[in-house]
């Protein structure tokens, strides 16, 4: 994801929606107010732009349709209005009144004439409007559902108009579903709805977004889980893929396609809990990119671009998805054998009855706004643990403790420290969970249970590596003494930074690496810290035959870290005057052990020599029968 432009100005007036246009490049932004107006991206440059005289008002965005090459916008809810590009003034404009009132106009590419969705969840080709308009509106007779959203998405040879309406007195959601020939454009199917959610309810959808790669519905839900909905079955059904944590008005969704979504409002643990819009992939559950935003109102994607209502602005994200990584992907990916109409994933909606309280607890506990005080939050964190405890689904359990760890990293009142340390103990922290929590640890300056991570976490980002070195390097030793003393660990070998803080560098040192990401991740170590861990490399490297062999690295290890850190500081290393005296005394002790291992070889010589030359006991196999030839 590149960086933000700014498309346009709102100036305190609503926006409505923003739509592709007939060139790539271009885009209509309509607003409530000053009428709608057409854009180049590029330049960010006003083309053209059409307002509406007093007592008038947009409805709902306008659209641009191919087929007849004219723009469609609905003013005040029952004018249909209609106009080319070369119109200059709408009062102009073919105009069509309906009785009742319009909710969106759709269209696609590929489908003959645009599609006008009434409030009541109506579906009718914009032609068929026409007829309508003279049926008075009590024969018309309007449901007691509205549609809060609706979306035109391919479903194989045909095309389907998917409403989400309203949320209903009995707590749970619609979704209708109606079927279009692609071809004419004729209705092949009544609308049949789904009901999403039941009675007992407590999380409703906070934003939607439709995938024509896999013709199904995206919603994402209060309680941050991602839900796919299959629109091309005769059944269609839900299953949960992926989830964010915690979601709010502020968080919209958009598909970018058949793996991949972006996101606003996401919270990131290592910005100090700021929030800003995201790529996640869903498919390995990992985030891509991530911008920091301002307030959120809307999001919209258009052409590999993200438009994003901030504040009193449109801001312009160019992005461009990117295949990905395998050693991201690791230990994310689920058997891809395994088909997920039959199998979904679990839920806390889904939680059997017997763990009813269950459900309860974890929505309440990570909710900031129903607990905000630690007291209270302490409690029923060891209310849901022993909960959890008692459950033989171990998926869960994880699953439940990283949303709540999410919330202990993201939480800015208090420092839930004996509930982070239980979750570090007790499960499997995901990958991408693993970062910020290192970096929330080195931020509450926590020795001791950052000690504690390094010896349960596994697969630890080489980033968060530098990170914990430079910030062992920089605490003063008398820290490490008392978190030492809490670990129960002694070691009597002393060295330049002291016994305890020696043991914590050790323990880095120690940590599995990939050398081509840790090289990446070093050249952001600063400088200062970079000669001080070569001094510590070259005193390792000296007293190697006084290792006791449980704490200190090898030499072998020794000699890669030092190698490492010289490739990714070569330049600064090679203008440095402080750098001088570190890299003479690493060259001295260089070839102190490049001469005791020359006379290792010297001597490997003597030995062998002396071994042809003399007759030495010869180690034989001898099996249960054997011949031995002696001779006397």
């Amino acid at each position: 994801m590149e960086d933000c432009f700014t498309l346009s100005r709102l100036n305190g007036d609503d926006l409505l929606g923003i739509e592709p246009c007939k060139d790539l490049d271009c885009v209509i932004v309509t607003q409530k107010l000053r009428g709608c107006s057409l854009f180049k991206v590029k330049d960010q440059k006003q083309t053209h732009s059409w307002s509406l005289k007093r007592g008038h008002a947009f409805t709902s965005s306008v659209v641009y349709d191919r087929q007849s090459d004219q723009f469609i916008g609905i003013v005040n809810n029952k004018t249909i209005r209609q106009w080319p590009i070369g119109e200059s003034s709408l009062d102009r404009t073919n105009k069509l009144l309906v009785t009742r009132d319009v909710f969106r106009i759709l269209v696609h590419s590929s489908f003959p004439e645009p599609i006008a969705v009434l409030k009541d969840g109506t579906i009718n080709r914009l032609s068929q409007v026409k007829v309508q308009s003279n049926v008075s509106e009590t024969e018309q007779g309007s449901g007691p559902d509205t549609v809060q959203w609706c979306h035109l998405v391919d479903a194989k040879n045909n095309c389907c108009v998917v409403c989400v309406f309203q949320r209903n007195t009995t707590g749970s959601r619609k979704i209708s579903i109606s079927q279009l020939n692609g071809q004419t454009g004729e209705i092949l199917t009544e609308s049949h709805a789904i009901t999403i959610g039941s009675n007992n309810k407590t999380v409703d959808i906070v934003s939607c977004s439709v995938c024509h790669e896999s013709s199904s519905l995206i919603t994402l839900w209060e309680d941050g889980s991602i839900c796919q909905t299959r629109l091309d079955r005769h059944t269609p059904s839900t299953i949960k893929i992926s989830s964010i944590g915690i979601s709010s008005p502020e968080t919209h969704i958009q598909t970018l396609n058949e793996s991949c979504v972006a996101i606003t409002g996401i919270v990131n643990p290592t910005e100090h809990g700021k929030t800003g819009l995201s790529i996640l992939d869903t498919k390995f559950d990992n985030i891509q990119a991530w911008r920091e935003t301002n307030q959120c109102k809307k999001l919209f994607n258009i052409e590999n671009h993200l438009y994003v209502e901030c504040d009193d602005s449109i801001q312009v994200y160019p992005y461009d998805i990117q295949p990905p990584k395998l050693l991201s992907a690791i230990g994310k990916l689920s058997d891809s054998n395994t088909s997920k109409d039959s199998h979904s994933l679990p839920e806390f909606r889904a939680i059997p009855d017997e763990n009813g309280d269950l459900q309860n607890m974890a929505l309440k506990i990570i909710d900031p706004k129903k607990i905000s005080h630690y007291k209270a939050f302490k409690h029923l964190f060891e209310k849901l643990h022993n909960l959890l405890k008692k459950t033989s689904n171990d998926f869960l359990s994880n699953e439940c403790c990283n949303l709540v760890l999410v919330r202990c990293l993201s939480e800015t009142k208090f420092w839930p420290l004996d509930e982070v340390r239980t979750i570090i103990e007790c499960s499997s922290i995901k990958m991408n969970l693993i970062e910020p929590l290192i970096h929330s640890l080195i931020q509450h300056e926590d020795i001791s249970l950052l000690h504690l991570a390094l010896q349960k976490l596994t697969d630890l980002p080489e980033a968060s590596l530098v990170k914990c070195l430079q910030f062992y390097i920089s605490v003063d030793d008398s820290a490490f003494t008392k978190a030492l003393e809490t670990s129960q660990e002694k070691d009597e070998e002393e060295n330049i930074f002291g016994k305890a803080k020696s043991q914590f560098i050790n323990q880095v040192l120690l940590v599995m690496y990939s050398k081509s990401s840790l090289v990446t991740a070093l050249k952001m170590m600063s400088f200062s810290t970079v000669l001080v861990l070569l001094k510590y490399l070259h005193q390792l490297i000296s007293n190697e035959s006084d290792s006791n062999g449980k704490c200190q690295p090898s030499l072998n290890k020794v000699i890669d870290w030092i190698s490492l850190v010289l490739d990714a500081h070569f330049n600064q290393l090679i203008l440095s005057q402080d750098a001088r005296t570190i890299i003479a005394d690493l060259h001295e002790v260089v070839e102190i052990q490049k001469e005791f291992y020359d006379d290792l070889g010297t001597l490997e010589g003597l030995l062998l020599q002396l071994k042809a030359k003399s007759i030495l006991p010869q180690k034989q196999n001898i099996g249960l029968y054997s011949i031995e030839v002696l001779h006397l």
